[in-house]
């Protein structure tokens, strides 16, 4: 959504609505001059400025949890939150090993990987889906485009995080959020020859080929694990979780377009509604 874009929230007052606009519109002028750092002290002032709006001037959205304005296509404005940043690239995007941020799943591990963008889609479940699940789960989807460079060449690359999200039943502006399953698949147009040469059989160390079998041994037991089996004949690397652990996001800020959440370990993201197309 652009900045000057308008919320329409029942019962806001238009000077609301507008006092919004504008705290909006600061805070992503300062995550812009700031590389999307939470972090960063403007980042900070401006982010509680527009939560404190959102609840003196009522235009965040209340029990937020179960809100119909969840769902939807956002941009995520805010740097990843992956563990382990390496810094930034020449054009301030952030980085981390491939390792870090697919929590081992992938190799080769120490890949250096470039975060050129994430998206964050809430849907609702298929019919078939949705009776085995709290009522108000959705389809909670985390899609981040990546670049390597191999051997001088740029390789693109997504990484999809497939969650169920619900409301929380205590916490009226709190969702639970489980993550399932996750893909790492080449970006269309990308050298799948290159691809193939990276992923097939990538090289582990010997700490990797003492201790993995073992992790990867509990981490089916615990959380039921399917780790990836190699390279699918469609290329993607996949892995998944039958009783994955929940955790969970406060909603400090929702309105139409806009939503800050603070996750269970401190992790803020800001997310943008992507503007429709037609």
């Amino acid at each position: 959504a652009g900045a000057g874009s308008s919320v329409n929230l029942q019962g806001a007052p238009t000077e609301a609505l507008r006092v919004a606009s504008a705290a909006k519109t600061k805070l992503r002028d300062a995550l812009k001059q700031h590389r999307g750092d939470v972090d960063h002290p403007e980042v900070v002032a401006a982010t509680d400025e527009l939560v404190r709006t959102g609840l003196d001037l009522g235009t965040s959205l209340p029990n937020s949890g179960r809100s119909p304005s969840l769902l939807g296509e956002f941009d995520v404005i805010s740097t990843a939150t992956f563990p382990g940043q390496l810094g930034y690239d020449d054009e301030g995007l952030a980085q981390f090993s491939l390792g870090r941020m697919s929590f081992n799943m992938f190799a080769p591990r120490d890949l250096v990987v470039t975060v050129k963008k994430m998206t964050n889609t809430l849907a609702p479940l298929p019919s078939g889906e949705s009776t085995k699940h709290p009522e108000g789960t959705a389809a909670y989807t985390v899609i981040c485009d990546l670049k390597t460079n191999v051997e001088g060449q740029q390789l693109d690359m997504v990484f999809t995080s497939e969650a169920v999200s619900w409301p929380d039943e205590a916490d009226p502006n709190r969702l639970a959020v489980a993550f399932t399953a996750g893909t790492l698949e080449p970006a269309e147009g990308a050298d799948v020859k290159l691809w193939r040469s990276v992923f097939t059989s990538p090289k582990k160390s010997l700490r990797q080929r003492l201790t993995e079998p073992l992790t990867m041994w509990m981490m089916k037991k615990m959380i039921g694990l399917e780790a990836p089996k190699g390279l699918g004949a469609d290329g993607k690397l996949r892995y998944s979780m039958s009783k994955p652990p929940a955790g969970y996001l406060d909603i400090m800020y929702l309105d139409d377009d806009f939503r800050i959440t603070k996750g269970n370990r401190g992790s803020v993201v800001i997310v943008d509604r992507q503007i429709s197309s037609n």
